[in-house]
């Protein structure tokens, strides 16, 4: 099996070797970049290709992590991005999750990243408690709280769609077929208004139903 590529984007030395020196040991793990900004990721992705998934800080000098991640989620789609940050800066969180980022670790989570990285891999989306409970006050403070009511089903499709989960799994543990499954997933993206998992995933963090 091939290795996950990861690429490291922190600004601080110290912060920046320990996260190296553990993702070393993991031997489903290579660690394909290293960068000191948002710009030198950005010059390093033009010039030497492409990780699998990046752990982009938020907080650095020339180039900050939301703009980075903007720029990086319009030219390289493929790529996936957590934010390995400190959970007080609700409003950074919120600004990533705008550009596209729906996977977060607090910064000194060593093993929750080890399982972030794996989710998000595998197309789910990683978001811890503490990092949905900062988003969630932040935004309760700055804008009306918009209610959709979910069945049982509908919240379990919910999670399990928010888990990366497979058609397959998803078919299992509901126990539906296809496409009754698929039915439901499209009666959740007209109640939340939405197009796609990625906005939905959005929206319902943002809400408060995952």
């Amino acid at each position: 099996m091939s290795k996950i590529k990861v690429a490291i984007v922190d600004d601080h030395e110290l912060s920046r070797n320990s996260l190296v020196d553990f993702l070393k040991k993991e031997a489903d793990i290579e660690i394909d970049l290293i960068a000191v900004n948002g710009q030198d990721i950005i010059n390093q992705l033009y010039e030497q290709g492409q990780p699998d998934i990046i752990l982009m800080d938020i907080n650095m000098p020339i180039m900050n992590g939301i703009v980075a991640s903007k720029i990086i989620h319009e030219k390289y789609p493929l790529i996936k991005i957590i934010a390995y940050t400190f959970f007080d800066q609700e409003k950074n969180i919120i600004e990533m999750n705008k550009v596209g980022v729906k996977s977060f670790v607090v910064k000194g989570s060593v093993n929750e990243l080890l399982k972030a990285i794996q989710t998000v891999h595998q197309g789910g989306f990683y978001l811890p408690d503490e990092i949905a409970k900062a988003m969630q006050l932040f935004l309760n403070k700055s804008e009306p709280k918009e209610i959709i009511e979910l069945s049982g089903i509908e919240k379990i499709l919910l999670e399990a769609i928010s888990k990366g989960w497979t058609s397959n799994q998803i078919t299992k543990v509901i126990n539906k077929s296809p496409r009754t499954i698929d039915e439901y997933r499209a009666s959740l993206y007209k109640k939340f208004n939405v197009e796609n998992k990625e906005q939905l995933i959005a929206k319902a963090v943002r809400l408060g139903n995952i």
